[in-house]
């Protein structure tokens, strides 16, 4: 559990932290045991560490990260790499470079002024023996005319690197949303790097890390489609891209992926799916005779404050301290 307090990406606390993934597990995925939603979370802090832990000391890693050479092979053909922050996502980029790639990442302005000085301190130790050093750069998506500049990026010898899910969230009136469904939810999605694959007339690949004693790598191909114009081949290619991650998480430790915390940030909020949170709430009031509603409601102190979660419509209430001494009972980690 300390794990949140050294993070900075972190502001909140693992009671608001299980409010959040309890209330996506209920909604997206129609998990409705608290017992579980706890499970869950003590697996997603420990896997989180691990996984942070391998990536600062990548040094001790790299030689273990050896894909077999079809994976080489079909890096080599694409200019556009995607992969989903899920398993050891932090190494990818690592990867690239110890195979000589010259890697853009492309990263949200807030994630990218986190992680750049760490990403390049590890690149620069990694390298520290060789004199030619494969290029790592970073380029904010929120910045104008970002696909210009990662085609011209690409045309430089670079290829980019996206880790499509990492998104903090859609503003509807941002362009190139897709509205799309997501396991129970109606969700919006970003079609930028679908627009730049066109835009640059190169198919992406997907490549996921995992880590169990040993690298493991899971490739995504997708048929060329570029024939098609920009709108329905960008529909089409993110309409792929998220059915794959779907495929993905039905198929591994869901803990494992970090954008369980925060994909409730890609709601289409006027199309919220309620069905999965009244069948849980249902069952959890009929046979739970208690005075707090612990399937609806979260509480959490934060900055001095104390707040509710109410999972059913994810909106935060502030409550007195007594009521959240009184609540707080009832969520026993």
């Amino acid at each position: 559990m300390n794990y949140l307090k050294l993070n900075k990406e972190y502001k909140g606390n693992v009671e608001f932290l299980y409010a959040k993934i309890s209330a996506n597990l209920i909604h997206f995925f129609g998990n409705t045991s608290l017992d579980e939603h706890k499970d869950v979370l003590r697996c997603y802090l420990s896997y989180k560490e691990a996984s942070y832990n391998r990536f600062i000391n990548s040094k001790n890693y790299v030689n273990l990260m050896l894909p077999n050479k079809s994976i080489i092979d079909e890096i080599d053909k694409s200019n556009i790499i995607y992969s989903y922050c899920i398993g050891e996502y932090r190494m990818l980029p690592i990867l690239l470079n110890q195979y000589g790639y010259n890697i853009t990442i492309l990263m949200e302005g807030r994630v990218m002024r986190q992680q750049t000085e760490l990403f390049l301190s590890l690149k620069d130790n990694l390298n520290d023996s060789k004199l030619l050093k494969p290029k790592l750069k970073f380029i904010s998506s929120d910045e104008n005319n970002v696909i210009l500049k990662l085609k011209s990026d690409i045309a430089s010898g670079y290829k980019v690197l996206v880790f499509i899910d990492g998104n903090s969230g859609v503003n509807k009136n941002i362009k190139n949303l897709l509205n799309h469904s997501f396991f129970s939810q109606t969700v919006f999605l970003h079609q930028g790097i679908s627009y730049l694959s066109h835009f640059i007339k190169t198919m992406p690949l997907g490549v996921v890390l995992f880590y169990d004693e040993e690298f493991t790598f899971k490739v995504f191909k997708h048929k060329d489609n570029l024939h098609l114009d920009r709108i329905q081949f960008a529909n089409k290619l993110t309409n792929e891209i998220y059915s794959n991650l779907a495929e993905l998480l039905n198929n591994v430790d869901i803990s494992k992926w970090d954008t369980l915390e925060g994909i409730y940030k890609w709601l289409d909020t006027e199309k919220l799916n309620l069905e999965n949170y009244e069948k849980g709430e249902n069952s959890f009031l009929d046979n739970t005779n208690i005075e707090f509603n612990a399937f609806r409601y979260s509480p959490f102190y934060l900055d001095k404050e104390y707040f509710v979660f109410d999972k059913k419509q994810y909106l935060t209430y502030k409550i007195q301290k007594k009521d959240y001494r009184r609540y707080i009972k009832h969520i026993e980690f």
